[in-house]
């Protein structure tokens, strides 16, 4: 019988005990209320109310998802544990809303009294015991079986403890002081009992939307993007989604084409016991496995080494190989020789073209920018003046006073400290100096990237 596994399963028994805890601080609880009226009190017995809800709820989610895959439901059953969670989380609100009304409503009246005694301050301490055993245990249990059930039963008791802290201190106070004022040191404890009790219903609420709406679980995606790159396994795609205590996680992942089948298996099996042992969650993985396409690095590698042998081809860079169902499009651009002919460089670009379509009979297009060899800093400098000197207007507005090349990756970078009047509206000085920059881009060419800071005239001295 099902029933069976209500003693088989250990989570679950130890979700029972949980209920019977629950069970037990209620009823102290309600005893204590009955014998002071305190609000604050019966603000912690309905929140035990909740307890007893969220424990039943714990139960029936771990059974349920404990049911194996059948055809209606190929991902199991773990989606129950949410829709319980949600509903958990509007009674947790219809709490909240009665608790605000029942503490205005008691300021007001002249009959409410509070009658706490030192025997309901040992009664409340003694429900904190049970709260205190019972968080222990439930976070032992969540590490032992790896269970999210268990671990978050286990945080919101350990939270319970805050709140019931807060009616011992009532209690203790109120057996000491039955003065007028109680009543409104009760309302005070009761309504930020009753704010606890609505941050926990809408966080609560979220965690079980998020996961009927199969919100991606990133730490997840993020230690398995780690943890394939540590084995050199590179990732085409992947997606996972968490249902109770599950995750899901399918991904596409390339291979070196030089290894085996049976070699690639064990790389999978080792990504994926190394995330179990580190989340100690239960992961399932759906993994489909291809070749990588080791022909896109050959390309590139043999694009660098053909370009070396042409004497007047002098630098390779911005090489792009992308692929569809007609084969690979190559794009790359060459720095040649400035003082060759148009007609020379025509014919580099008509051999390299023909040494790779012969080399790679896959590929379907190739297409190289030619462009001069890039200019050395001090040609840079040279150009920064001479654009100067051709503009008079340019030239008596802006001051230079530094200039930097930096070589990254396959570009330049030219950064300009330029001065300009301090009384120049930012306007006005944005068009100037976008004009200076369109001049150099101009003069200097695709692989330079100029970036210009504007200070005021007679900030710094001109190099």
């Amino acid at each position: 019988m099902r029933l069976n596994i209500f003693f088989r399963e250990p989570k679950i028994r130890l979700a029972i005990v949980s209920l019977i805890a629950t069970f037990l601080i209620f009823f102290i609880r309600l005893i204590v209320y009955l014998n002071t009226g305190s609000l604050a009190v019966l603000a912690d017995t309905f929140h035990s109310i909740t307890d007893l809800t969220a424990n039943i709820v714990a139960i029936t989610s771990l059974y349920v998802a404990s049911k194996p895959v059948d055809r209606e439901h190929l991902y199991g059953h773990e989606k129950a544990e949410s829709i319980g969670t949600l509903g958990i989380s509007i009674l947790l609100i219809m709490i909240f809303v009665y608790i605000l009304y029942e503490s205005i409503h008691r300021v007001f009246s002249t009959e409410y009294m509070l009658e706490f005694t030192i025997w309901s301050s040992i009664l409340i301490a003694i429900t904190m015991i049970i709260d205190l055993w019972r968080a222990r245990a439930l976070s032992r249990g969540a590490i032992l079986y790896g269970s999210t059930v268990l671990e978050a039963d286990s945080i919101h008791y350990k939270s319970d403890l805050m709140a019931t802290s807060s009616v011992l201190t009532l209690s203790i106070i109120g057996s000491l002081y039955t003065g007028f004022y109680m009543k409104y040191v009760d309302m005070i404890i009761s309504i930020m009992i009753a704010g606890y009790i609505a941050r926990s219903s809408l966080r609560l609420a979220k965690m079980s939307i998020d996961e009927l709406m199969d919100k991606a679980p990133s730490d997840i995606i993020d230690l398995f993007r780690k943890t394939a790159s540590k084995y050199n396994v590179n990732i085409k795609s992947v997606r996972a989604r968490r249902s109770g205590s599950k995750i899901f996680l399918d991904a596409i992942v390339e291979m070196p084409s030089s290894i085996s089948l049976r070699e690639s298996h064990e790389i999978i099996d080792k990504i994926e016991n190394e995330m179990r042992t580190q989340t100690k969650k239960y992961i399932d993985f759906i993994i489909h496995m291809e070749p990588k396409d080791e022909t896109k690095d050959l390309i590139i590698k043999r694009i660098r080494e053909i370009t070396r042998t042409y004497k007047d081809v002098k630098k390779v860079h911005d090489i792009d190989v992308k692929t569809d169902e007609k084969g690979y499009h190559v794009r790359f651009h060459v720095e040649v020789d400035p003082k060759i002919s148009v007609r020379d460089s025509e014919k580099i670009v008509e051999k390299l073209r023909h040494d790779l379509m012969k080399e790679f009979s896959k590929i379907s297009s190739v297409m190289i920018h030619v462009e001069p060899l890039c200019i050395e800093e001090r040609s840079v400098r040279e150009i920064v003046r001479e654009v100067l000197n051709k503009d008079p207007e340019l030239k008596s507005m802006i001051k230079i006073y530094s200039i930097k090349i930096l070589s990254a990756e396959d570009k330049v970078l030219v950064d300009l400290v330029c001065g300009i009047s301090e009384n120049m509206r930012i306007d006005e000085a944005h068009k100037l100096i976008g004009r200076l920059e369109g001049v150099l881009k101009e003069a200097l060419g695709d692989r330079y990237i100029v970036t210009i800071s504007l200070v005021s005239k007679g900030s710094m001295e001109k190099l």
